[in-house]
């Protein structure tokens, strides 16, 4: 889903779910072992691919995202326990009684954020929707 979200950026949600399949063919029916292991030439081959959206930034964080995937797996034993410690193991319920309640972002979000640490190339922050 992640790969998905970022191709959606600037673009409608629309396009992006027309284009699903696409994704999960280019990108080998998402297995982030083989994905990590793209080459430059296997990123050409998709910048070619006309299922997809073709932006060279948003392919390559695919790639990376994958990589720094498989750095907490071998981290942390899963991405399940890299995770579910920013809650202590416990789904967050809030209840906002107006949109205007929510926070652009909280401690557990900006915590999550820090996920960027295990990519080869870390990308700026982006506000995160509070929890």
């Amino acid at each position: 889903m992640t790969a998905l979200e970022g191709a959606q950026a600037g673009l409608s949600w629309s396009t992006i779910l027309a284009k699903r399949q696409h994704y999960r063919d280019a990108f080998l029916r998402w297995d982030v072992e083989r994905i990590a292991r793209l080459s430059a030439s296997d990123v050409e081959l998709l910048l070619h691919n006309t299922g997809i959206v073709r932006n060279r930034l948003k392919v390559q964080s695919v790639l990376r995202n994958a990589q720094a995937f498989l750095n907490v797996q071998a981290e942390f034993g899963s991405f399940d326990q890299y995770i579910w410690r920013f809650v202590g193991g416990t789904p967050t319920v809030n209840h906002w009684t107006t949109c205007r309640r929510r926070a652009w972002s909280t401690t557990t979000s900006r915590a999550v954020n820090g996920l960027r640490r295990y990519s080869a190339c870390p990308t700026r922050a982006r506000r995160i929707s509070a929890e």
